[in-house]
């Protein structure tokens, strides 16, 4: 027990806004291309076939001759019984939602950080290269307990706001003993209302609770928007150590790992795989974007390395 007056060290536990601003400098270096639409087949690295138009929808109107038929509005057509076309306006600041998982599986780490830093300090990355960029920044943070919401905005205020709630979260502010597995699902079915047409959706989770739903919301979603996945891990829950028993536990149950055992290795590795694969077949299929994360390395240093090489781009 720590005494009166201690100071704890949250150091790689919980990330407070004075370090998520000082990343400011490292995002600048960041070589982060837009609308780039080269492929690549290795993991870890983007691929996109996004064609979305990047405009912002303004109003619809009576269909006109010429019109792309592509922009025919059928609710309103099917409503009035004539034929409505939308308009679109050009967006010049791309909105670039940023969206965190703070659930319970996040708060773990073995190595440099938890989870749930990197993914703070991923977002405040990319928070900050969206800034220079001239992009609208919006976010959308989440755990168990809920979810905030900030719309895409421009300027430092914005961004601030967005460190200070990535920060808040951390540190676990509005944490519950939850275990509901659809946290990741819900905040799906809200990004769906509010994610405009041409917007990047950047998603940083583990996704422990990757199932067929979560897959249909995500294929919607990358009908209008840019969407990518960024795979938080630590290296442990990719391959537990050759030797010794160690205790675990969900916050609720508590059980012993005996890595002795080569079956429990094996079925212990086969788990990460499944989600893994399950990832890039998904990315591959819906055009979405990938990168993965170990907690063991910076988030800039792999966006660094990934972003000239992979065309990276939101």
């Amino acid at each position: 027990m720590s005494s009166p007056g201690k100071v704890v060290d949250l150091h790689g536990i919980a990330v407070d806004i004075d370090q998520l601003v000082s990343l400011r400098s490292a995002a600048q270096h960041l070589r982060l291309l837009r609308n780039d639409k080269k492929n690549s087949g290795r993991a870890g690295e983007y691929r996109s076939r996004w064609s979305a138009r990047g405009m912002e929808f303004a109003e619809s109107r009576v269909y006109i001759p010429g019109d792309d038929v592509r922009s025919i509005d059928w609710r309103i057509t099917a409503r009035r019984g004539e034929i409505f076309t939308k308009v679109f306006q050009e967006e010049r600041e791309k909105p670039l939602i940023l969206v965190a998982d703070f659930s319970s599986s996040m708060y773990f780490g073995t190595r440099r950080v938890f989870k749930s830093v990197l993914a703070a300090e991923l977002c405040a990355l990319l928070a900050w290269n969206g800034l220079k960029r001239g992009d609208r920044i919006g976010g959308l943070i989440f755990s168990e307990a809920g979810h905030r919401e900030l719309r895409p905005g421009g300027g430092h205020r914005n961004v601030l706001k967005l460190l200070q709630l990535l920060a808040d979260y951390s540190v676990g502010k509005d944490r519950v003993e939850s275990f509901s597995t659809d946290a990741l699902e819900s905040v799906l079915q809200r990004l769906r209302r509010v994610g405009k047409p041409g917007s990047s959706i950047i998603l940083a989770s583990d996704f422990y609770h990757l199932d067929r739903e979560v897959e249909r919301h995500l294929s919607r979603l990358t009908r209008h928007c840019r969407v990518i996945l960024c795979h938080v891990f630590d290296p442990l829950e990719k391959a537990c150590p050759t030797f010794g028993q160690y205790p675990i536990s969900s916050g609720r149950q508590t059980a012993v790992l005996d890595c002795s055992d080569p079956s429990v290795r094996k079925h212990f590795a086969r788990h990460f795989d499944k989600r893994w694969q399950f990832l890039d077949r998904m990315s591959r299929q819906y055009g979405m974007g990938l990168l993965h994360f170990s907690t063991d390395v910076s988030a800039a240093e792999t966006l660094g390395r990934a972003g000239p090489r992979a065309g990276l781009s939101f």
